[in-house]
């Protein structure tokens, strides 16, 4: 393989152990997402708000002769009332409860009238509640004029001639269901008139709840008009999620993405890999390459002087060596065969390889030339020898004792 191609080749096996590497640690990452997942429920029962709405409207109406200052026979809502030219007060109240979810209620619906001065309170008309069913219901009740007079005219005496208030009084009380779940009302707020023995008129809109009149927080522009809100909560089974950085996940979805994720990222990391060692068995000097590039130094030839060769039979004793000596893996290259040299004193350990030939399994190119070729795998005691003597042909004296163990190696030295 050409110089190029072979760096060419470096580089793309340094990009599929990046890639190895990213997706094994999202692989991982999504297993563990599955795991985590997996020990949470998929779906949990989750309080759900049902809202709904109460309002109440008051009206009345008195028969009125028609040639009175009203026009007609009739005097309605929002109108004052002129005692002279009226008959038959009649005031009703209407309610209903409206929400998007299902209701069914039993109630009662009362109205009372009340004369009210300086602490001072008569009931006009005792509350007499009409039943509903349902959401809706509605109460009427007559005002007896003749009575109403008596009671302004009884306070008058008490304590003089006065305007007075009469409080209309609705009043609601229902039980019952709604969306499956209990609710119990209690609804109603007083409505003012100013009273006299003459008339008996609306009062201009007060602020507040006790125009009876709010709605959201605000007055409405029509006193005889009242609104309130409210919430019951049911419990429903919604799917759980669980929460992976910003991101909400279902956990059904977490643990399907998780599985089969983590699933698709190692094959794919195992993919990555498998060709890698594909790509270096088929060529023995680039894994030496890929392998120790980090001790390994090209040099164009041979270095000069008198060695004693000594060959090893596995690469990754060459390497050793070269780590416990400190020095680097010479390579010594040519068109059909590549030389690896681990230099100490006058001998060379060598290891060779045949570039033109392919083989299938990393590391078992033609054996390493030298005097000791296959020995390591035979006999390591005499390979101990071989080296020994190796040594000290060379001229060498004694010196530090290194210890090399790899591919069947055990090795002391002297120099």
């Amino acid at each position: 393989m050409a110089s190029s191609d072979r760096h060419t080749t470096m580089g793309w096996l340094r990009v599929a152990a990046i890639a190895t590497a990213a997706l094994t640690v999202a692989a991982a990452a999504l297993a563990v997402l599955a795991l985590y997942a997996a020990l949470h429920p998929t779906r949990e029962l989750k309080p759900r708000p049902i809202d709904y709405s109460s309002t109440g409207r008051l009206s009345y109406l008195a028969h009125a002769a028609p040639a009175s200052i009203y026009g007609s026979a009739m005097a309605g809502t929002g109108e004052p009332l002129f005692l002279s030219s009226i008959t038959n007060l009649t005031f009703t109240y209407s309610f209903a409860l409206r929400s998007a979810a299902r209701g069914s209620f039993t109630g009662k619906i009362w109205l009372e009238a009340v004369l009210e001065n300086d602490g001072l309170d008569r009931t006009l008309a005792a509350p007499t509640p009409a039943s509903f069913t349902g959401t809706s219901g509605t109460q009427t009740m007559a005002l007896q004029l003749p009575a109403y007079l008596a009671a302004v005219n009884a306070m008058n005496l008490a304590t003089g001639p006065s305007l007075y208030t009469l409080a209309i009084v609705p009043k609601v009380q229902a039980a019952g269901s709604l969306g499956g779940r209990p609710l119990n009302l209690v609804f109603g707020t007083p409505v003012d008139f100013s009273a006299s023995a003459s008339s008996i008129s609306p009062i201009a809109l007060v602020t507040g709840a006790s125009a009876g009149a709010v709605q959201g927080g605000q007055p409405t522009q029509n006193p005889y008009a009242q609104y309130s809100s409210g919430s019951v909560y049911a419990t429903s089974l919604k799917a759980s999620h669980i929460e992976v950085g910003l991101l909400s996940l279902p956990v059904a979805w977490a643990r399907g993405l998780g599985a089969v994720g983590a699933i698709a990222l190692f094959l794919a990391a195992l993919a990555t890999s498998r060709w890698s060692t594909n790509r270096r068995r088929r060529d023995p000097r680039l894994d030496l390459e890929w392998r120790f590039h980090s001790v390994l130094v090209p040099v164009s030839t041979w270095p000069k002087g008198s060695f004693k060769y000594i060959g090893v039979t596995s690469p990754t004793t060459l390497a050793r060596l070269a780590r416990r000596l400190e020095t680097p893996i010479l390579e010594v290259s040519n068109p059909t065969r590549a030389s690896f040299l681990v230099l100490e004193g006058a001998v060379a350990y060598t290891y060779s390889i045949d570039v033109t030939q392919v083989t299938s399994e990393v590391g078992k190119a033609p054996g390493p030339v030298g005097q000791t070729d296959g020995i390591a795998a035979r006999d390591p005691g005499l390979l101990e020898q071989r080296i020994g003597d190796a040594i000290l042909d060379a001229g060498g004296a004694p010196a530090q004792d290194h210890s090399h163990d790899s591919g069947g190696i055990t090795q002391g030295t002297t120099r």
